[in-house]
């Protein structure tokens, strides 16, 4: 397993995450959170979305080329 499949894979299990996050936030506007009690978890869930989707495609096609 070379260096371009480490790559890849990295950038696929980082898009997964990313999704996985992405539907608990949605899951989390469909049947509606605490505010009080949901902050915390909401900004982390937003941070893993964004990480996972822009470093997931950014490794998906560096390991491409």
């Amino acid at each position: 397993m070379g260096s371009p499949e480490i790559v890849l894979a990295t950038g696929v299990v980082l898009l997964t995450l990313g999704g996985f996050s992405g539907i608990a936030l949605f899951l989390r506007v469909l049947f509606g959170a605490d505010k009080k009690e949901g902050e915390k978890g909401t900004s982390t869930l937003w941070g893993l979305f964004i990480t996972g989707v822009i470093g997931g495609l950014f490794l998906v096609v560096t390991s491409s080329k």
